[in-house]
């Protein structure tokens, strides 16, 4: 016996099959964690990432990757984890797609760390070692980001550019990043460092003239540079100074030189003035000044810096 269909039974059976489809093939790389599909066992013993020695950040907890996971189409090294003593666990993710070779002897690669489903933190590890690779250290890039490049900065010779987006202020964290930014890293006392972040722009659209990473500077130090027009309106300039927790400990502003409704660079002064003196990596944050108010046209600078 033949079945028979009504022709609006089969249209809402196409509209399914061609809304599953899109949803398919739209899924991003924010989530390694919920699109697992199968497990695999590695054996390739030439591929420098197997059973590589992962330090999972803020523990002592090291493990080994030897098993892949398939998410999204690709194939990523991993490991889970428990740390007996505290109670936490999770997993660590190595997208050794992106990994760079800085030297003969030391690599970069991003890994996401999950503990037990509380965020999907992104760092990018270092790893040193002629033979065998160790994980020195890996700097924080953020949560639920969306990383698209990992490259080495042809401007600036051993420093390392991370291309991402990440949520703006007003977003939920369960949507895609909207905010593209990059951030630059390099080498330093053999240790990866952050150097600097923008979001919404590029690094070439602020210049500081005395002001490096991780500068010593006395309270009250004079900061020049030069910053293009779209950051200003009215001549203001917003600037903070933040802890390495993302605390905001003062707002001082920043004073724009001469005219600000120009089509190039606007020379600034500002002065990094704190009430007492405070410990460990400061930071200078620079703020466009957003006429918009909307979140996704914000722009972002931070450069760290530390006080004598």
């Amino acid at each position: 016996m033949k079945t028979k269909y009504s022709v609006g039974a089969l249209l809402i059976i196409g509209i399914i099959i061609v809304g599953y489809t899109l949803w398919n093939t739209t899924k991003t790389d924010i989530s390694y964690e919920d699109n697992y599909d199968s497990v695999v066992v590695d054996t390739d013993n030439n591929n420098p990432f197997e059973g590589l020695s992962i330090a999972i950040p803020d523990t002592d907890m090291k493990v080994s990757v030897h098993n892949k996971k398939l998410a999204n189409d690709k194939m990523y090294y991993y490991s889970d984890f428990e740390d007996v003593g505290s109670g936490s666990s999770g997993s660590v993710i190595l997208l050794d797609e992106y990994s760079k070779n800085i030297s003969d002897d030391e690599i970069v690669v991003p890994i996401v760390v999950n503990y037990s489903g509380s965020g999907q933190f992104t760092y990018i590890a270092y790893f040193k070692g002629s033979d065998n690779y160790q994980n020195v250290n890996s700097v924080f890039v953020g949560d639920r980001i969306l990383l698209s490049g990992l490259d080495l900065d042809q401007n600036n010779p051993g420093n390392i550019i991370v291309s991402y987006k990440h949520h703006s202020i007003d977003q939920a964290l369960v949507d895609e990043p909207q905010i593209p930014a990059i951030m630059s890293l390099s080498v330093a006392s053999g240790r990866l460092m952050f150097q600097k972040s923008i979001s919404n722009g590029s690094f070439d659209e602020i210049v500081l003239d005395n002001l490096d990473p991780y500068q010593k500077v006395e309270s009250d130090y004079v900061v020049t540079g030069s910053i293009t027009a779209g950051w200003i309106f009215e001549a203001n300039l917003p600037v903070n100074i933040e802890d390495e927790a993302g605390n905001v400990l003062t707002n001082i502003k920043a004073n724009v030189v001469g005219e600000w409704m120009v089509d190039g660079a606007v020379p600034f002064v500002t002065t990094l003035k704190l009430s007492e003196k405070k410990p460990g990596t400061l930071f200078l944050v620079i703020d466009s000044d957003n006429p918009s108010g909307l979140a996704i046209h914000a722009k972002e600078f931070k450069i760290p810096f530390l006080l004598k």
